[in-house]
């Protein structure tokens, strides 16, 4: 059966949830990469606290089992279940929750301020992320203005 790379790439998805969901986290992306025979299919997860080797080793094993008794797959294919690292963009009220405490650049926009914010993420509701910086105090962000956000490394 013919299938479309975002038809392979839900199925996929579907079938991580519950592993990743059996270590307390969540999928964020599954992505299909290469051609027919040469497949790797890359699953992105996390949790709230951040996930650990031996959970991303635990997840690909069990989602590996799963794969095989399907028949998404007739060709080789490699499988790699990565964390969403620090270059990962933060878009939802769950990317900005896991990196409260961090200083984070933002783009958005809104009519003020006009350039992209670059702050500490204070707090999050299920409609803003707050974001202090010593300029403009807090302020306070809503998702749909929102275009992304991305971790500042001080180095």
């Amino acid at each position: 059966m013919f299938r479309t790379t975002e038809q392979i790439e839900n199925e996929v998805f579907d079938i991580a949830e519950q592993p990743v969901g059996e270590v307390g986290g969540y999928v964020l992306d599954v992505r299909l990469k290469g051609a027919r025979g040469t497949r790797r299919i890359i699953i992105i997860a996390d949790t709230e606290q951040g996930i650990t080797l031996d959970e991303l080793s635990e997840i690909s094993r069990k989602v590996e089992e799963a794969l095989d008794q399907t028949d998404i797959f007739s060709e080789k294919y490699t499988l790699e279940v990565t964390s969403p690292g620090l270059d990962w963009p933060l878009t939802t009220e769950r990317d900005f929750r896991r990196r409260r405490g961090e200083k984070i650049r933002l783009e958005h926009t809104m009519l003020e301020p006009e350039h992209p914010i670059e702050g500490v993420v204070d707090s999050v509701t299920d409609e803003k992320v707050y974001i202090t910086n010593e300029e403009q105090g807090e302020l306070a962000v809503p998702y749909d203005q929102i275009v992304e956000g991305k971790v500042v490394l001080d180095w």
